[in-house]
């Protein structure tokens, strides 16, 4: 994952996160790991278009927010990261991917294979807008014309 503007980038590996500058392209810098959560596997990262913060998503679908240049958390986080709903903690998927909208910087998307959560990094984490997908039906098949017997 890169930043928009291509001065950052992030790589995870199992032990989190790390931070490389691309000041130079031709000669990318370690920056530096980010702190995670004991015990808890990065699942997910994503750049604030506008800042330059980055947000965490870890195994137990906790969100972290850093200071990319100090590696410390952010003051959304500070604020917000042990107030998560319960809701998207015991969620059974894991948060595979963080979107920040472009068009409204304070809306962070936070995507699971069944729900997206949207979080206004605005407004206080209680509000957090859990959207499970809608399950499909199955389609019934139709049992005229024979029920779909073999006959011999």
């Amino acid at each position: 994952e890169a930043t928009q503007d291509g001065k950052w980038v992030g790589a995870v590996d199992s032990n989190g996160v790390c931070l490389y500058s691309l000041a130079d392209p031709s000669e990318p810098r370690f920056h530096g790991r980010l702190p995670g959560i004991d015990g808890r596997m990065v699942t997910a990262i994503g750049f604030h278009p506008k800042n330059e913060d980055v947000a965490v998503a870890f195994s137990s679908n906790e969100i972290m927010m850093f200071k990319i240049r100090t590696q410390e958390q952010n003051a959304w986080s500070q604020d917000n990261a042990g107030k998560i709903p319960y809701k998207l903690l015991q969620h059974p998927d894991k948060i595979i991917q963080i979107i920040f909208d472009w068009n409204r910087h304070s809306l962070m998307l936070l995507v699971t294979s069944s729900a997206i959560c949207v979080v206004d990094l605005i407004k206080p984490v209680s509000e957090i807008a859990y959207k499970p997908r809608k399950k499909r039906r199955a389609r019934r098949r139709s049992t005229k014309g024979g029920g779909g017997r073999v006959r011999h």
